[in-house]
C-alpha cells in the first residue's frame, strides 16, 4: 500500500511538471487542476503522508492502523494548512480531529469513510471542495464553522445528516447535500441576505427551513426537488425568488410569499402540489414560474395592482378561478397561457390591455365577458380556447389575430356607436358564422375576417364606406354579399378566394381595386344606380364571369378591371361615348356589345373583339347635328329604323306632338341628349312605367317612342 501510494504522488508530480513546462504561463497554484499535485515523494508522520508546500504541508494520504485520528498543527517546523485529494479515501477512520490552521478540505479527502460519525470543521476552513464527505454512510453529525466560504458539489451526499446550520459566511452551496433523505431541517444563521444557488438541490428528506429575517434572494435550484417540504412561509425583506427555487417539490401544497417580494424565477414552484397562491401587490415579476401545476386551482392578486406580468400562470393545467383586482390595466403576453381548467372570465373595468396569447390555449374557456373600458386585445390572446360567442366593446380599437383558428366561435357581436373593426379582429376563425356590424359602422379594416370559412351571407350597414384589402378574403363558403349604397370603396382581395356567385355593385362605389381578383365562382356582375366610372382591376382573373352590364350612365371604364376574365363572353356598353381605357387581355370568347359608331365599336375593332349590335339598339349617326326647334324635313329616313313591326313605305302622316312630351330631360329644348335619355330608360332593366318616357301614349315604354322621338329630328313629326 505504501509503495503504490508513493508511485502515484511521484507521477502525478511529473505529469504536472510536464504541463508546467509545456504551458510557460500557467504559473500560479490556481492555474493547476483541482487536485493538489507535488514535485516531491510524500513524506510520513505517524502514519500521515504529507508534502512540503513552502513552509507549510499538506496531508496527501494515510497509512497508519488508528481509527480515531488527531491531525496536528505542526509537523516538524511545518504547518498543517490542507487536507489533500483524497487523503483519507475509503479508510477505516471513525473520528478525526483537524487541526486550526487547516484552511481547505480537498476533493474526495474522506470519501466513503463509512466509520465516520461526527465531524467538527476547524475555524480557519475556507472551502470544502467536491465529494469531500460523500458517501459518509453513517456520518450523521457536522459542525461548518463560522468563516467557511464554500461546500463543493456533492460534498456531504450519501451522508446520514439529519440537521444543518449554515453559517453567515457561506456564499457557495452547489448541491453539496444532493440526494439526502436523511436531512429534514436547515437553518441559515446569521444576517445573510442570500441564499446560494443549488444549496439544498434534491434532498428529498428536507422538511424545514429556518430562513434569516435579512433574507432577500433565494438563488436558482436552492431548494429544488426537496419533497419533504409541505408548507413555506418567507421573510419580510425577501425581494427575489429565483428560478427552480423550489421545484419539483412534490408535496408542497402550501405558499404563504411575503409583501415586498418582487420577482419569481422561472418554475421556481413548477412540479410542487399547490392548490391555491396570492400574489403580493409588490410582485412583478413572474416567469412561468407555476408551470404544469395540475394541483393549482386558483390564484389571487392582492393589493391596488396594476397588471399582471407575463406568464405569470403559464401552463397552469389545473387553474380554475382567478381573482383580479379592480385597478387591474393590463394582462400580460402569456399570464394564463394553457390553463385549461379556465371555462369563464369576467374582467374587471378599468383593464385596458390584454397582451399576446394571454389566454392562448385555453381549451375550456368558452365565455368571456369584456369590459368596456378595454382598449386593446393581442396576438392570439384568446386563441386555442373554446369561446363561441363574443361581444366587442366599442373602445376597442386593436385586435390582432386575437381569436384566431377558433372553429367554436360562431357569433361576433360589435357593441356601441363604433365606427371601424380593427385590423385582422377575427382573422383566420375558421368557424365564424355570424357578425352583427353596429349601423354606425364605416370601415373594416385589413383582414379583419380573413379566412372565416363559417361565413355565408353577409350584409352591410347603409353607414359603412370603406372594406379594406383583405377583409374577407379567403372565407371558402361566403356566397352572398350584399354591399350598401354608400359604399364608396373596396380595397385589394377584400373578396377573393370567396365563392360568391353574383355581386351587385352601389353607385357609390368608386374604388374596387382587384377586390374579387380570382374568385373563380363569381358568375354574374350588375351595377346599381348611376355610374360612371367602372375601375380598374375590380375583377381582374374571374375566370367564370360570362356577362357584365355597364350602364347607360358609365362614363368611364378602366378595362384592366375584367383582365383574365378568360370565359368573359358578353360586355354590354349602354354609353355610346363611354371611355374605355386600357388594352389589356381579357377572353378569347369575348363579344362586345354596343351601338353602331359608338366608342365600344371602335374598342372592339382595335383590340380584335367581336362586336354587335345591342338588341333592339336604333343605330347612331357618327355626327347627329342636335337643334334646339326641330322643323320638319322633305327628305325621308337616309337609314333604317330598327322596329317590332314593318316600316310604312307610304308617306309618312306629319303629326303634331306637345314639346313636353319630347323633352325627356326637362330642359326645356329637343337635343340629342333627349334622344340618349330615352334609350337609355328603355336599355334599363327593370324600370316601371313612367308616362313622361310614353312619347306616343301607347301605354309602354319601347322602341315606337324611340322611333317618334327620332322623327322629331327627321322632320316627320313636330312639336307645337
Amino acid at each position: 500500500m505504501k509503495i503504490k501510494k508513493k508511485a502515484a504522488v511521484v507521477t502525478s508530480a511529473v505529469m504536472a511538471l510536464s504541463i508546467v513546462s509545456y504551458y510557460p504561463a500557467i504559473t500560479t497554484e490556481t492555474s493547476l487542476p483541482s487536485g493538489i499535485v507535488y514535485a516531491e515523494e510524500a513524506k510520513t508522520a505517524d502514519g500521515l503522508l504529507y508534502v512540503e508546500e513552502g513552509t507549510d504541508a499538506v496531508i496527501t494520504g494515510y497509512e497508519g492502523t488508528a481509527t480515531d485520528i488527531t491531525v496536528p498543527e505542526k509537523i516538524g517546523d511545518l504547518t498543517v494548512t490542507r487536507i489533500g485529494d483524497g487523503a483519507f479515501k475509503n479508510t477505516a477512520i471513525t473520528s478525526i480531529a483537524l487541526p486550526s490552521g487547516i484552511t481547505e478540505i480537498g476533493p474526495e479527502a474522506f470519501y466513503k469513510c463509512e466509520g465516520l460519525k461526527k465531524i467538527t470543521i476547524p475555524s480557519e476552513v475556507r472551502t470544502i471542495r467536491y465529494d469531500a464527505f460523500k458517501n459518509c454512510v453513517n456520518l450523521t453529525e457536522v459542525e461548518l464553522n463560522d468563516g467557511l466560504s464554500a461546500i463543493g458539489n456533492h460534498a456531504f451526499s450519501g451522508t446520514s445528516l439529519i440537521e444543518i446550520s449554515i453559517p453567515e459566511s457561506v456564499t457557495s452551496i452547489d448541491a453539496s447535500f444532493n440526494g439526502l433523505k436523511t436531512l429534514k431541517k436547515a437553518v441559515f444563521k446569521g444576517e445573510r441576505s442570500e441564499i446560494p444557488g443549488r444549496a439544498f438541490y434534491y434532498c428529498l428528506g428536507l422538511e424545514t427551513i429556518e430562513f434569516p429575517d435579512s433574507l432577500m434572494e433565494i438563488g436558482p435550484e436552492a431548494f429544488y426537488k426537496c419533497e419533504g417540504l409541505t408548507q413555506l412561509t418567507f421573510p419580510e425583506n425577501l425581494r427575489t425568488i429565483r428560478y427552480d427555487a423550489f421545484g419539483s417539490c412534490v408535496n408542497l401544497t402550501a405558499v404563504e410569499l411575503n409583501d415586498g417580494l418582487s420577482a419569481i424565477g422561472n418554475h421556481a414552484f413548477s412540479g410542487t402540489s399547490l392548490k391555491e397562491i396570492s400574489i403580493p401587490e409588490s410582485v412583478t415579476s413572474i416567469d412561468a414560474s407555476f408551470q404544469g401545476l395540475k394541483t393549482l386551482k386558483k390564484a389571487v392578486f392582492n393589493g391596488e395592482r396594476a397588471e399582471i406580468p407575463g406568464r405569470a400562470f403559464y401552463y397552469c393545467l389545473g387553474l380554475e378561478t382567478i381573482e383580479f383586482p379592480d385597478s387591474l390595466m393590463e394582462i400580460g403576453p402569456e399570464a394564463f397561457y394553457k390553463c385549461e381548467g379556465l371555462t369563464q372570465l369576467t374582467f374587471p373595468e378599468n383593464l385596458i390591455t390584454i397582451r399576446y396569447d394571454s389566454f392562448g390555449s385555453c381549451v375550456n374557456l368558452t365565455a368571456v365577458e369584456l369590459n368596456n373600458d378595454l382598449a386593446e386585445i393581442g396576438n392570439h390572446a384568446f386563441s386555442g380556447t373554446s369561446l363561441k360567442e363574443i361581444s366587442i366593446p366599442e373602445n376597442v380599437t386593436s385586435i390582432d389575430a386575437s381569436f384566431q383558428g377558433l372553429k367554436t366561435l360562431k357569433k361576433v357581436v360589435f357593441k356601441g356607436k363604433r365606427s371601424d373593426i380593427p385590423v385582422r379582429a377575427f382573422y383566420y376563425c375558421s368557424g365564424l358564422e355570424t357578425i352583427e356590424f353596429p349601423d354606425s359602422l364605416t370601415e373594416i379594416k385589413h383582414e379583419s375576417f380573413y379566412k372565416c370559412d363559417g361565413l355565408k351571407k353577409l350584409t352591410f350597414p347603409e353607414s359603412l364606406k370603406t372594406i379594406d384589402y383583405d377583409a374577407f378574403g379567403s372565407c371558402a363558403n361566403l356566397t352572398e354579399v350584399k354591399l350598401n349604397d354608400g359604399l364608396e370603396t373596396i380595397g385589394s382581395h377584400a373578396f377573393s378566394g370567396t365563392a360568391i356567385k353574383e355581386i351587385s355593385i352601389p353607385e357609390s362605389l368608386s374604388v374596387c381595386n382587384a377586390a374579387f381578383a380570382n374568385t373563380d365562382t363569381l358568375k354574374k356582375v350588375e351595377f346599381r344606380g348611376k355610374r360612371t366610372i367602372i375601375p380598374g382591376t375590380a375583377f381582374q382573373y374571374c375566370k367564370y364571369i360570362t356577362e357584365i352590364t355597364a350602364p347607360a350612365d358609365t362614363e368611364h371604364i378602366y378595362m384592366s378591371a375584367f383582365e383574365g376574365c378568360k370565359y368573359l363572353k358578353t360586355l354590354k356598353i349602354l354609353n355610346p361615348n363611354c371611355v374605355m381605357d386600357g388594352k389589356v387581355k381579357i377572353s378569347d370568347y369575348l363579344t362586345i356589345y354596343g351601338y353602331e359608331n359608338s366608342t365600344a365599336q371602335k374598342y372592339a375593332e382595335e383590340n380584335n373583339y367581336k362586336f354587335a349590335l345591342l338588341e333592339g339598339a336604333p343605330v347612331i349617326a357618327e355626327s347627329p347635328a342636335p337643334s334646339p326647334s326641330p322643323t320638319p324635313a322633305t327628305s325621308p329616313d337616309p337609314s333604317p329604323v330598327p322596329t317590332s313591326s314593318p316600316t310604312p313605305t307610304a308617306e309618312p302622316k306629319v303629326e303634331v306632338i306637345p314639346v313636353e312630351d319630347a323633352d325627356m330631360n326637362d330642359d326645356s329644348v329637343i337635343t340629342m341628349a333627349d334622344y340618349v335619355t330615352l334609350i337609355k330608360r328603355i336599355l334599363t332593366a327593370n324600370v316601371e312605367y313612367d308616362a313622361a318616357f310614353d312619347i306616343n301614349k301607347d301605354n309602354k315604354i319601347d322602341a315606337a317612342d324611340v322611333i317618334t322621338l327620332r322623327k322629331v329630328f327627321l322632320g316627320t313629326v313636330v312639336c307645337e
